[in-house]
């Protein structure tokens, strides 16, 4: 899967009228620049729009100068003729929002996890709702460690285990803490 790039307020126009089954579109002169620099493994999208706000969605994988190479319709848009002129337009999709990680809401929880011996590790379970095999956790308290490391995945469907581990040298007791917990969506 290519890497989706971007850049700040990338906009011109069509030089010359393409067909519905044009692989390749040119914008004004001297204004590929605005537009994202693409290197192997990235690609980015923009909009063509005309005046009657037809639009079409369009991957642009490889641009030289004012040139690029595109594929069409895409995102539920269908390839059609453009006229010189339309906008080409290099914005954010609601498929690239979709992409972005999501969170489930925070979890706290409080934990009391006792004295924890070098070498020893202490574990809880937290119910987490829409927490899901293969999903990030991040996991965060509200004291200092002493130095213990703390983990957390999840373990099961809705369960996130949260360890804390002791390598420190010595024993070490925490005092009750709260634990607050997030879990990534793959």
């Amino acid at each position: 899967m290519s890497k989706v790039i971007y850049k700040d307020f990338a906009v011109s126009t069509l030089l010359n009228a393409i067909t519905a089954s044009a692989l390749s579109m040119s914008c004004q002169s001297g204004d590929g620049s605005l537009f994202p620099t693409i290197v192997s493994g990235t690609v980015f999208y923009v909009v063509l729009e005309d005046v009657d706000l037809n639009r079409e969605i369009v991957r642009v994988t490889a641009r030289a100068g004012n040139n690029f190479t595109i594929v069409r319709g895409l995102f539920g848009t269908s390839a059609r003729a453009w006229a010189a002129g339309t906008i080409i337009d290099h914005r954010p999709l609601a498929e690239d929002f979709d992409n972005f990680l999501q969170a489930t809401s925070l979890v706290s929880e409080t934990w009391d996890p006792g004295s924890i011996a070098d070498g020893d590790e202490e574990a809880k379970t937290v119910a987490v709702t829409d927490a899901g095999m293969g999903d990030w956790v991040v996991v965060s308290c509200n004291i200092d460690l002493q130095d213990l490391q703390m983990t957390a995945y999840v373990r099961a469907a809705n369960s996130v285990r949260v360890v804390l581990s002791n390598s420190t040298g010595g024993a070490i007791d925490l005092d009750e803490m709260t634990l607050y917990i997030r879990v990534l969506k793959k």
